[in-house]
């Protein structure tokens, strides 16, 4: 998964330098916007049930898909800037750049969290 998060480092590139110009209107920016809360949603909710489950392929699974959901939350705020904006720079770069770090870091920890609970799960067994 760590290797996933890696290779996840160009797409967020891409969204907060805005090298990927595209233009949606904002019918379609509210689409984007119930898709990616239906999606965090789901994710949370299998994550918490796949805790009690107790199986490892079942909750690295239900990490992966929270990971995806998170993802999805920068292509919704990049989709709803450049829907109202046109372009992104100046405070909405700055935001754009910290939101980007702030959940990149997050899916990294996911990552880690993921991996030593499965080492930890193993070692019970």
């Amino acid at each position: 998964m760590l290797v996933m998060d890696l290779s996840l480092s160009a797409p967020i590139y891409a969204l907060v330098t805005g090298s990927r110009t595209y233009e949606k209107t904002l019918i379609e920016a509210i689409v984007i916007a119930s898709f990616t809360f239906s999606k965090i949603t789901f994710a949370i909710r299998h994550l918490f049930k796949a805790k009690r489950t107790n199986d490892i392929l079942i909750m690295r699974l239900r990490a992966l898909t929270l990971m995806d959901a998170l993802f999805s939350i920068l292509v919704l705020q990049n989709t709803l800037i450049m829907s109202v904006d046109g372009k992104i720079e100046g405070g909405m770069l700055t935001l754009s750049i910290a939101s980007s770090s702030i959940i990149s870091l997050i899916m990294i920890l996911i990552s880690i969290a993921s991996f030593f609970g499965g080492r930890k799960a193993e070692n019970q067994n």
